[in-house]
């Protein structure tokens, strides 16, 4: 009995396609994470600008009691 031998055309019918996948899924989920860290970024700065400016609003206030 003959031992059945990947060639490397057979082989690369397989990688091939795989490392397209694989970049592929890789980049998307890259600039997905990025976005999401973008997002929490802006939210946190807005989070942080609201509450800078109720903290300045109640200096001002105790400031003419």
């Amino acid at each position: 009995m003959k031992k059945d031998k990947l060639t490397r055309k057979d082989l690369s019918f397989f990688i091939i396609p795989f490392l397209v996948l694989t970049l592929g899924v890789g980049t998307l989920t890259y600039y997905t994470a990025q976005e999401r860290v973008q997002d929490v970024h802006n939210m946190m700065e807005k989070s942080s600008l609201n509450i800078a400016d109720s903290y300045t609003a109640a200096l001002l206030n105790y400031q003419d009691a």
